[in-house]
């Protein structure tokens, strides 16, 4: 019977390192210590070896420093005849050594267990006792130094897996900062082709081909420059250079809107920092026409807006249309290569401006107010071109 205070009952639960975790640990009264003690009193010298579950192997060595008046259970009690004969550390060891082939031929199903009968026929190579304690003094130099190799390669291997990701977020990073590639003084200035890009819209909008709304964006105030452009380039916004819109969701209870559908319509997923040439679903002509989707052309910059996917992109490679969750850029006379490439660079920027918990999401008006660090036509090219030298030899690192 257990009790709230008393003897303290172990397991192998309770095992901690050399010595002992009270947290968890189950008290009995006196009367069943005693009875348990009759026939497995723990003492001083004496190795205490988990038999059942998944701890098979858990084990510690009772020294003066962590001995106190306990009982065991379902913990095998290694006890010798006299232990100035053997060194239990030696035992110790050797148990720790066989512990696989003891797991390996444990019986009893999903709680598997070693029997005492397997212990007690266990054969153990015994050496001299001098040799036994020069084997213990050579393991125990060697232990702390295999530990610590063993955490030195733990965290290599972690900087190794990381580190092709962390590399490509830096060289994103330099792109986009301009310290990727050399700026050509012959290059014309991005706030020449600023001016330009607003000339396009302008007759765009007067040839009814873009709304008059894409004119109302303000241009990006000083204080909200997030670092130092080199002269050539200059600061804007994302809703400047392009018109942006989001997708929709096809009704499901019409299913005209998906049968017989030839119009690929993607979804978030299947945003692949590429190219995509293909979706799962597609629509209908008449989806299109009754649902508000909009249809992308070859080119256009898609952006994911909700939930895990914030932040990924790809470019349209065959005209298609999104879900609600996808926002896209129709680019007006930049690279949309280097569109994406900004995009990327600035994944973790979107998912911080994401909101609404469990499953955040950026908005439309988000994007478009988004800072955009331009740089000259043909040094867009240049970055882009250095990117995709420099990018591909990242997966060798894997």
């Amino acid at each position: 019977q257990y009790i709230s205070e008393g003897y303290p009952l172990i397991t192998s639960k309770d095992f901690c390192g050399n010595g002992f975790d009270f947290s968890k640990t189950k008290y009995i009264s006196r009367e069943d210590y005693l009875k348990i003690s009759e026939r497995s009193k723990v003492d001083i010298g004496d190795i205490l070896y988990s038999m059942i579950g998944g701890n098979i192997g858990n084990h510690v060595i009772i020294t003066k420093e962590n001995y106190f008046d306990m009982a065991i259970k379902n913990v095998a009690l290694f006890k010798q005849y006299n232990y100035s004969l053997i060194d239990n550390k030696f035992i110790a060891y050797y148990l720790q050594y066989i512990t696989k082939q003891l797991q390996s031929n444990a019986s009893g199903g999903a709680q598997p267990f070693v029997a005492l009968k397997v212990f007690r026929n266990l054969e153990l190579p015994l050496p001299p006792l001098a040799e036994q304690k020069r084997i213990v003094a050579k393991i125990e130099e060697l232990l702390p130094l295999v530990e610590e190799y063993g955490n030195a390669q733990e965290e290599l291997n972690k900087l190794n897996a990381t580190l092709p990701d962390k590399l490509r977020q830096s060289i994103l990073q330099e792109a986009i900062m301009g310290k990727l590639v050399p700026q050509d003084p012959n290059d014309e200035p991005a706030s020449k082709l600023l001016e330009k890009i607003r000339e396009e819209k302008m007759r765009l909008v007067k040839e009814g081909k873009l709304k008059k709304s894409i004119l109302k964006i303000a241009s990006l105030k000083d204080c909200e420059y997030p670092f130092e452009l080199p002269s050539s380039w200059t600061w804007c916004k994302l809703g400047e250079i392009g018109e942006w819109g989001a997708g929709a969701t096809p009704a499901k209870g019409h299913p005209e809107f998906y049968s017989n559908g030839v119009i690929p319509w993607l979804r978030t997923g299947e945003l692949n920092n590429g190219f995509v040439y293909d979706s799962e679903i597609k629509v209908s002509e008449e989806a299109l026409k009754k649902c508000s989707l909009r249809m992308n052309s070859v080119g256009d910059v898609l952006i994911a807006m909700y939930g895990a996917t914030i932040g990924k992109v790809a470019i349209a490679g065959i005209p298609l249309t999104t879900n609600q969750a996808c926002c896209a850029c129709t680019p007006i006379l930049i690279y949309n290569k280097y569109l994406l490439y900004y995009l990327m660079a600035s994944k973790q920027a979107f998912i911080e401006l994401g909101e609404g918990g469990a499953q955040p999401n950026i908005s439309r008006e988000k994007i478009v107010e988004f800072p955009l660090a331009l740089p000259p036509l043909a040094e867009q090219k240049r970055i882009v071109a250095k990117l995709e030298e420099l990018l591909p030899k990242l997966n060798e690192l894997k």
